[in-house]
């Protein structure tokens, strides 16, 4: 064989296997997306907001005066009675107002001598768990292209048994390219189809 010849085979092959791995490409692989569940659990809360002692009296224009109880003050005509009465309007108090719902538990302590005097809130949020919706992307894996060497050999048929070394240029697509020489010096050419 001519130097020519090999040059041309030699040249011939690096342009196919060029021309394979440039034009043998895989189509691009959608992502994968899946939807899970994740529950998230809000632990308990409780706290109690500052005390507010002798709260400033809010400026208005017109005072409501309880109106019963000064037409009763004004008919009693002993001063036992008119003190009694006194007494009642100026008495301490202390009330405890609570509010419950599923979420909160809300508390207040008040204390009233004819005017607020004190009022404290405290408050407890129950635990809960919120249900959200997790989007996970998965993005597949690009095939790449590789270069794979192996070595046959062959049941003897006649005294020798053949061995075969190859090459192997796979591309994206799982296609593969052989090239390989064997010991009876003969050159092999293949192409393997994936399918």
């Amino acid at each position: 064989m001519s130097t020519t010849l090999k040059i041309s085979i030699l040249l011939n092959i690096i342009l196919g296997i060029i021309i394979y791995f440039t034009f043998g490409r895989c189509k691009q692989s959608l992502p994968i997306v899946t939807y899970v569940n994740r529950v998230i659990e809000v632990p308990a809360k409780s706290g109690i907001l500052p005390v507010i002692l002798n709260p400033p009296e809010i400026k208005t224009e017109v005072r409501i005066i309880n109106k019963d109880l000064l037409k009763e003050y004004i008919a009693k005509q002993d001063s036992a009675s008119k003190t009694e009465i006194f007494k009642e309007a100026i008495t301490e108090r202390e009330y405890n107002l609570n509010f419950k719902d599923s979420l909160v538990n809300i508390d207040i302590y008040a204390k009233t001598e004819g005017v607020l005097l004190e009022i404290k809130p405290s408050y407890t949020i129950y635990p809960s768990k919120v249900i959200t919706k997790d989007k996970i992307i998965t993005l597949p894996s690009k095939p790449k292209n590789s270069i794979l060497a192996g070595v046959e050999t062959s049941l003897p048929t006649d005294v020798y048994p053949y061995i075969k070394t190859s090459i192997y240029f796979q591309n994206k697509k799982s296609n593969i390219i052989t090239i390989g020489v064997d010991t009876n010096r003969s050159i092999w050419f293949g192409y393997i189809v994936k399918l």
